[in-house]
């Protein structure tokens, strides 16, 4: 489905466990597919306990950078990888539009951790040990030469 097709239609979109139904205007709708793929690919609760070390704010300028700025850019040609019409429990019978990229979120978050060399030392480490101490998971980076 093309995404321009949606603009001036009323649908609901999911986003984590609510839905927002209205008559999308372009700048609207790309705004907020914009906030359903940070919504799944940038780890809020990591982004709070970064505080504690002063680095939260960087963390945020680094995933805008790298990868919200990036993909609101590509919303267009890449709007049927990372999205789907489909029926859910709280939708009833209507379509509700839903993110593909929740499905494997945290192993994608994972992998940008792992291999983008952008991310700081401090920060990156960070996350490792967060990983490990809240869900058993040890990472380290990797190299993406190949």
């Amino acid at each position: 489905m093309e995404l321009n097709k949606l603009i001036d239609k009323r649908f609901p979109i999911e986003k984590g466990s609510g839905t927002l139904a209205c008559t999308w205007s372009k700048d609207k709708l790309f705004d907020y597919l914009s906030e359903v793929i940070k919504h799944n690919l940038f780890d809020y609760t990591f982004y709070y306990q970064l505080a504690s070390i002063d680095k939260h704010q960087e963390y945020l300028e680094l995933y805008d950078k790298h990868v919200g700025i990036p993909m609101a850019e590509s919303l267009e040609e890449n709007f049927d990888k990372w999205f789907y019409f489909t029926t859910t429990p709280y939708s009833r019978k209507e379509e509700v539009l839903v993110c593909k990229l929740k499905e494997n979120n945290e192993q994608w978050i994972d992998n940008w951790f792992q291999t983008n060399e952008a991310i700081p030392r401090q920060i990156r480490q960070a996350y490792f040990d967060y990983r490990e101490d809240y869900a058993g998971v040890k990472l380290s980076p990797k190299s993406t030469n190949a």
